[in-house]
């Protein structure tokens, strides 16, 4: 089991940030500036066990979502459409793989650079890797077109609103600041990342070839296991589910994108407060409905897990699969999610951990230590915001509550900062253990990661390059 790899690296992290609290004096930001407590505020034996405790509970949000995620695809897998539309893409485009891979990553991409929202995008993701490894692409590449995809449309973030948009409420930068920039450098991450993708699938073809030629038999290879995918065929249509699919992806993007703070647009809010407030003979029949529902624009991790179950269950009966079966495949797809949902609630050990030093009255810890000696100049430095962003994106694997504590920080040249920022907090989400997206990723694939650092290290190098190129430009021309 390759998650033990991830269980040890997620615990060796957890271990280096037990020895620095020990060692590095604590401190807090107030009102944006730094006061040290000339003291440690260490993890102590207790603290072992309860910090691991307190992240679960802490983050369970996450977990949750994956084992809805992994629910409805256990449901849609005893309707058969699951395994049908996979295999029937995989026949159509099995000469035309590398489209397939093109399409997955653009997508991925695109998705994630105009909206930001990286949990509403990992329900996707079981689906398309279902189809790509169906279509013979080794876990890695897999994993790279889906996840990695959406981890370089956050590098390069345009118009997501958890992502640029968080920046923005906290500088007073507005969306569309230096967006050609971000455009231009999406573009260059994302064709980078093909090209990578492209060159890998064609020495693993070349590879596999040279193999086979060495094999006195010609035995067709063995299938590799796909996630959440049972083969239970059907001659129904595919058609209900994809319309059923679709609606519901559409419903949780407006919903949880904030268009009043992104755009002005206030239409869904306007909306919700009409339906909620009519009333029939003085009642209030639908406020009574939705009652604890939110405004569109404001759902949360639990509203997405809310539409997963009802979507499931209305898929369930358009296929007329029986609610015994329909709950024993949720039950089944969640039970087979369960490591991702741990796994990913864990990723938040270091976040807990520095949200559980404090000295009494503040929140204070050595990261916050660790940023002021970074920060102590006037003039705006490219070295010194890239490390600031390194070390508060590993701690920090939430950008609200990055942007939240340190937004005082990045206000010299603070567009440029803000895009620097933004990549660099991106970069940290495709390499660190600490990054949710990523350990989900890795469990869902079982992916050691060791094979992931391997794997994308040159890329993310890179990336790291054409970041500091761009920004450098940014400087000069200012």
């Amino acid at each position: 089991m390759k998650k033990n790899s991830t269980f040890k690296v997620l615990m060796v992290t957890f271990f280096i940030v037990v020895l620095l609290s020990w060692i590095i004096p604590a401190g807090y930001y107030q009102s944006g500036n730094y006061i040290g407590i000339n003291d440690t505020i260490p993890v102590g034996v207790y603290d072992l066990v309860r910090v691991p405790v307190l992240t679960i509970a802490s983050f369970i949000q996450y977990g949750v979502l994956f084992l809805a995620i992994g629910g409805f695809y256990g449901i849609l897998s005893k309707t058969g459409v699951f395994y049908s539309l996979v295999d029937k893409v995989s026949k159509k485009y099995d000469k035309k793989k590398n489209s397939f891979l093109v399409f997955v990553v653009c997508l991925f991409s695109i998705l994630s650079a105009l909206t930001g929202l990286n949990y509403f995008m990992f329900i996707l993701v079981p689906l398309f890797t279902a189809m790509l490894l169906k279509l013979g692409f080794n876990k890695l590449n897999s994993m790279t077109a889906t996840i990695g995809s959406i981890i370089v449309g956050n590098i390069s973030n345009i118009l997501g609103f958890n992502v640029w948009g968080y920046i923005s409420y906290f500088t007073g930068l507005s969306m569309t600041t230096y967006i050609y920039v971000r455009i231009i450098l999406f573009v260059m991450l994302t064709v980078l990342l093909i090209l990578m993708l492209l060159k890998l699938n064609k020495n693993d073809i070349k590879k596999e070839t040279k193999k086979n030629s060495k094999k006195e038999s010609k035995d067709t290879k063995e299938e590799v296991l796909i996630p959440l995918l049972e083969s239970v065929k059907t001659k129904k249509s595919n058609v209900p589910f994809i319309v059923i699919f679709m609606i519901l992806l559409i419903v949780m993007f407006i919903s949880q994108y904030n268009w009043v703070y992104s755009f002005k647009i206030d239409v869904f809010s306007n909306m919700y407060e009409t339906i909620t407030n009519f009333k029939i003979a003085g009642y209030p029949i639908f406020g009574k409905l939705l009652s604890g529902l939110s405004e569109f624009g404001f759902l949360g991790n639990y509203d997405l897990v809310v539409m997963l179950i009802l979507s499931g269950l209305l898929i369930a009966w358009v296929y007329n699969v029986k609610m015994r079966d329909a709950f024993d495949g949720f039950i089944s797809g969640a039970k087979e999610m369960l490591p991702t949902a741990i796994y990913s609630m864990l990723a938040c050990v270091i976040f807990a951990s520095l949200l559980n030093m404090n000295d009494g009255q503040y929140s204070s810890n050595f990261l916050n230590t660790i940023v002021s000696k970074l920060s102590k100049t006037n003039e705006f430095s490219i070295a010194n915001t890239t490390l600031i962003s390194l070390f508060t994106s590993i701690g920090y694997n939430d950008l609200y509550t990055l942007m939240g504590n340190y937004s005082s920080l990045f206000t010299i040249n603070a567009s440029i900062q803000a895009v620097l920022l933004q990549g660099i907090n991106g970069l940290v989400m495709l390499l660190s253990p600490t990054s949710i997206l990523l350990i989900a990723g890795l469990t869902y694939n079982d992916i050691s990661y060791k094979e992931w650092i391997k794997h994308i290290y040159k890329y993310a190098l890179i990336a790291l390059g054409i970041l500091i190129v761009v920004t450098f430009i940014l400087t000069t021309l200012i």
